[in-house]
């Protein structure tokens, strides 16, 4: 980072830049740095490209995909170790070790989970502030790692397994591996790719970024970090201090921002101009930003499942990333206000001596580990992946009869509302809300007219939330809205058993 002296703010004015197109690549280079992307992905940055990039574009110009990516991962790659359900997960901690803040407090936690039946990740952010139960102590997760590394004689295996464990605790996940990575070590890795581009939604004015020098005395010093709204490429440090900020916004916005730069360096990586050979000078930078338990055939072993699906520009080799973070901001009487993971509150500082501490709904200042609703999120977004994918635009509609529900004793509207919170928490994309204008026995999807989407992922998902009676397809053939029209059935099927925000009208 730069130097400062004592009384010195340091000011970073970004203004935004234009979009340029760019060449896309092909398809055997877009194979490989996919794969590459993986590793980004998982943290684990670079260890497989070494091999991948012995090739130049010329030595395997000649050699098909498929060819390439069976050779690979039948002599060298093995199987990686998957849950239940067959996904790979992993656990990403950015710390920032040495004389940064904060030393060997997680200032990144992410659980990343790879489903290779759908070639998708869906990454769920767990803010730092979050108090968990370690023994009869309690504390903020973020602590969870500093402990385990200084318990282990300064090793971060230790600070990964301590805080591994306590991760899968609260998701209810098998998570056999994990990636720390250091913040130098990503500043470099930005750096090599020439800065990444971000499109950034709100002005960002931090007068307490702390300051890092390399003399003694830069310790306990601040900065002023200024960044305006809008498209930016940033560079190494500047992407750090956008992840890091947390003063001027909230710590689930900065989750939010740090798997933001996440896609950031997947997109940068596919973008034409990244050669195969270039992934030699990322290899160099892996022992300098990431220490992981992922082994190279592991990684090679991944191979196998780049399948040849595409996404929505036809690129082949896709690979589906599905950000979400746990937060506070539910919004149950306004949908529009809920936010996606919001299975967190905030409990009163006096109970935490004065601590701005975070609980998850359920628990409670003498039991803090109640964990129920987020599990069974987790297993929703993790292992359900198909409906992220899809994003289907859903507009849910009142069409129940007044006087059935009347005569069921519950509330005649507002029903709709409720429903788009709900599905909103849990991960939907929900566009609207409305009165349908009709009345029906069963509640009913339509489906969009133009023959193409079906949204089956998403119907299946939702048969968690409504009762799903009817299908239809719309005579609308402009439209890819998915409707929602809640009939009768959800009265005496969701109502009567006691609408539940947090739960499934069936467990899972």
């Amino acid at each position: 980072m730069n130097k400062m002296k004592n009384n010195k703010k340091e000011i970073i004015n970004k203004t935004p830049r234009r979009t340029v197109a760019r060449k896309k690549p092909s398809g055997l280079k877009k194979m490989i740095v996919v794969v590459f992307v993986c590793f980004c992905v998982f943290g684990v940055l670079g260890v497989g490209a070494y091999l991948l990039g012995k090739f130049s574009l010329q030595d395997i110009k000649n050699i098909s995909v498929n060819t390439f990516r069976k050779t690979l991962t039948q002599t060298i790659g093995v199987e990686s170790q998957k849950d239940e359900q067959g996904n790979i997960n992993v656990l990403l901690v950015g710390v920032g070790g040495g004389k940064h803040s904060g030393g060997y407090l997680a200032d990144t936690i992410i659980v990343a989970s790879f489903d290779p039946e759908n070639t998708s990740l869906t990454m769920l952010s767990i803010p730092r502030d979050l108090y968990v139960r370690e023994g009869t102590h309690t504390n903020k997760i973020n602590s969870v790692f500093a402990r385990g590394y200084a318990r282990g004689g300064k090793n971060i295996a230790s600070g990964a397994n301590l805080l591994k464990t306590k991760v899968s605790e609260i998701v209810g996940l098998d998570i056999p591996y994990y990636a720390v990575v250091d913040f130098k070590g990503f500043e470099n890795f930005v750096d090599a790719l020439s800065g990444i581009t971000v499109n950034v939604p709100e002005t960002i004015y931090d007068t307490t970024y702390p300051v890092v020098e390399q003399e003694e005395d830069g310790f306990g010093k601040y900065g002023t970090f200024y960044l305006q709204a809008g498209e930016h490429v940033l560079d190494g440090a500047t992407a750090l201090k956008y992840a890091r900020s947390r003063h001027s916004t909230s710590d689930f916005s900065r989750s939010l921002r740090q798997q933001q730069i996440i896609h950031a360096v997947k997109d940068k990586i596919l973008e034409g101009g990244v050669s195969v050979s270039k992934i030699k000078e990322y290899y160099a930078l892996y022992h300098d930003m990431v220490v992981t338990n992922f082994s190279l055939q592991e990684m090679l072993g991944l191979l196998k499942y780049l399948k040849k699906n595409e996404d929505t520009d036809g690129h082949k080799n896709a690979l589906n990333i599905n950000s979400i973070g746990l937060n506070v901001n539910c919004g149950y009487a306004d949908f529009k206000r809920t936010n996606p993971g919001c299975f967190l509150y905030y409990p009163k500082r006096e109970d935490f001596n004065g601590a701005a501490a975070i609980l998850p709904i359920g628990a409670t200042v003498s039991h803090i580990s109640y964990y129920d609703y987020i599990k069974v999120f987790a297993n929703l977004i993790f292992h359900d992946q198909k409906y992220l994918i899809e994003k289907a635009p859903i507009i849910v509609e009142n069409a129940i009869d007044k006087t059935f529900a009347k005569q069921n004793k519950t509330m005649v509207s507002g029903w709709a509302g409720k429903v788009a919170s709900k599905l909103k928490k849990f991960g939907f994309t929900v566009k609207e809300i409305k009165n349908a204008g009709l009345e029906l026995a069963k509640t009913t999807i339509v489906l969009p007219g133009t023959g193409g989407v079906n949204y089956s992922g998403t119907i299946e998902t939702l048969k968690h939330f409504i009762p799903v009676s009817d299908i239809v397809v719309s005579t609308d053939t402009g439209s890819t809205n998915l409707e929602i029209l809640l009939g009768n059935d959800f009265i005496t099927q969701v109502v009567g058993s006691g609408f539940d925000f947090n739960k499934f009208i069936e467990e899972k």
